[in-house]
């Protein structure tokens, strides 16, 4: 509220410093309190996309430049985005004295003209000057989300390669277990082999045992 009594200020008298100060601290806090209500909404579960921050940005330039909008915004009963201010009225704050008028001076033709011409170079460069910073704030929350975005991916990515490292070990257990099972089974397979071979022979042993017997009863006769 204050800030909006300096800038009007300024832009009545023209004072070049004045304006330079007080246009510097309402970029500075335009662009806080947007980034604060931002985080706000996003802490309560709404996060607002650049529409509505560039609406908020609108909004508390019509506080600045608008007494009643100011007194409408303190109050809690501002209700609707107000017209995008490009210049600020040239009028006295509600409440504050009447300036007087300044003395005639001796050219008055040309002088009206000139501070015509000067406040209306004035709104245009300030007009500029908004938009400008209305898009390096654009960009610079771009630029964030895209920080947010990059981290985001190199976290997933970290996660994704210590994931991929565990598969690999796992794989090389499992391969060495298999190389393992495969020599097992061939020597498995050895042992039967050699214990079919035995078996074999034994009822080869067996049979001419048999064999010997029968010949053996025969001979001896009843």
């Amino acid at each position: 509220m204050e800030l909006g009594k300096n800038l009007r200020e300024a832009h009545r008298t023209l004072d070049a410093e004045q304006l330079r100060t007080a246009s510097r601290q309402q970029h500075q806090l335009i662009s806080a309190l947007a980034r604060t209500a931002a985080a706000l909404a996003r802490e309560a579960g709404q996060p607002v996309s650049d529409t509505v921050l560039h609406e908020i940005e609108q909004a508390l330039h019509g506080v600045l430049a608008d007494p009643d909008v100011a007194e409408r915004w303190s109050k809690g009963r501002l209700v609707h985005v107000p017209e995008a201010a490009v210049d600020f009225a040239a009028f006295t704050p509600e409440g504050a004295p009447a300036r007087p008028a300044p003395p005639e001076q001796p050219a008055p033709k040309k002088k009206p003209g000139r501070e015509a011409a000067r406040r209306q170079e004035l709104g245009r460069a300030r007009a500029a000057a908004q938009e400008t910073e209305a898009e390096v704030r654009h960009r610079e929350q771009e630029l964030g989300e895209a920080q947010q975005a990059q981290q985001a991916a190199t976290a997933k990515a970290q996660e994704t390669a210590e994931h991929v490292r565990h598969l690999e070990h796992e794989l090389q257990t499992a391969r060495q277990a298999r190389l393992d099972a495969q020599a097992t089974a061939a020597k498995a397979a050895t042992a039967v082999k050699t214990a079919e071979r035995a078996v074999e022979q034994a009822r080869q042993a067996a049979e001419r045992a048999s064999r010997a017997v029968r010949r053996l009863e025969q001979q001896a006769g009843p």
